[in-house]
């Protein structure tokens, strides 16, 4: 007696296309990216000098940052803003990237993985205690409605034209040229030099005391370093986060970094001699410090516009950067408005979850 072999069960065509439709639209969902994040490039030493070009910026979490270097064997490695200069454990670092001679420039990218602040330095040499440093997400806390920051008015200018001053000293009488500056005595040597003494980040706090002093020529001021890690760093009136240097390719002065910590026996100094009676500016140069107001100045005339307020206040407005604070929104372009040239990380990232997709696919026909 034969036995009739039950019929396997079919399954209707339009059951099995609903199944593989639904399966295709959920692997491409699983595909899509929660954003496609911006690239930014930022340069290391553009020509071969020691900065981060811009020095700071805001991103979101999944954005890119190219780090294109252009001069001698300098790094991106991360550290942290009680101790910018000191390689974070664990933390990215390029290492050394040499540029070949006539070569391109190498291309070194770091994904922002959350809005937190993240600090970079250069590890060559003094540079970074020099101020070759990097932040991202460092931003001073907002202290005035938008409509007042809409409002702010960039103080204007230093006045000034060569003078000659005939000065009388001791038994001596000299002749000589100058800045004048509105409201600025001519450079006549005090009789009786003296020293003054500005104390940096005393009691913890983020701030030079006294912040605003007057001296005279031949008098010295001494800078002694309380807690933290700081330095002091010459600047100019309409550029306050910025070195003299970098902004105006003059000669200023810099201190480094000189970190202090609470078994510190000795706390480290650091001297200028005033050599005329023209305003000097200055900021510490930590990461954030000189955009939350951490400013100085010497012989400011408080009468006129370039005072030491105004100085300060100019500092907080841009935030510790030498651009415009929109500037830094996060955006598919770099921070000079121009397209990234190298979106490498994205484009990764979409090539390996378009091998995946086609895995997945694959499986699915060996299957069913």
């Amino acid at each position: 007696m034969s036995t009739r072999k039950a019929p396997s069960p079919t399954i209707p065509p339009t059951t099995m296309f609903s199944t593989f439709l639904t399966f295709i639209l959920s692997v491409l969902l699983l595909q899509i990216p929660p954003s496609l994040g911006a690239t930014y490039d930022v340069d290391v030493a553009p020509g071969d000098r020691p900065v981060f070009e811009p020095n700071t910026l805001a991103a979101e979490a999944g954005d890119v940052i190219n780090f294109i270097f252009h001069g001698r064997n300098h790094t991106a490695t991360q550290s942290t803003l009680d101790s910018p200069c000191t390689a974070l454990s664990g933390g990215f670092d390029t290492g050394f990237v040499a540029l070949a001679a006539g070569g391109s420039s190498p291309v070194i990218q770091y994904r922002v993985a959350h809005t937190d602040p993240v600090v970079f330095f250069s590890s060559l040499l003094d540079h970074c205690a020099r101020g070759m440093t990097f932040t991202l997400n460092l931003r001073a806390t907002p202290t005035s409605s938008s409509s007042l920051e809409d409002a702010y008015i960039t103080p204007p200018p230093h006045h000034w034209n060569y003078a000659t001053a005939t000065v009388s000293h001791a038994a001596s009488t000299w002749t000589t040229i100058y800045k004048s500056f509105d409201g600025i005595p001519p450079p006549v040597p005090s009789d009786v030099p003296g020293d003054h003494r500005i104390l940096v980040g005393a009691n913890n706090e983020l701030e030079f005391s006294p912040s605003n002093i007057s001296a005279a020529v031949g008098d010295t001021v001494t800078f002694e370093f309380r807690s933290g890690t700081h330095s002091v760093v010459q600047s100019d009136f309409l550029t306050p986060c910025q070195s003299l240097e970098d902004s105006s390719r003059t000669p200023g002065f810099s201190s480094g970094f000189r970190p202090t910590s609470a078994s510190t026996t000795g706390f480290p100094q650091f001297q200028i001699l005033i050599n005329d009676t023209a305003p000097i500016w200055g900021f510490c140069g930590a990461p954030g410090h000189c955009g939350l107001g951490m400013v100085f100045s010497i012989n400011a005339v408080e009468s006129g516009p370039n005072n030491f307020s105004a100085f300060q206040g100019l500092a907080r407005h841009i935030n510790g950067s030498e651009n415009d604070a929109s500037v830094f929104t996060s955006s598919q372009t770099n921070t000079f408005g121009h397209p990234a040239q190298n979106n490498g990380g994205m484009e990764r990232d979409m090539s390996e979850r378009g091998m995946l997709w086609l895995g997945l696919l694959l499986a699915w026909f060996a299957c069913c």
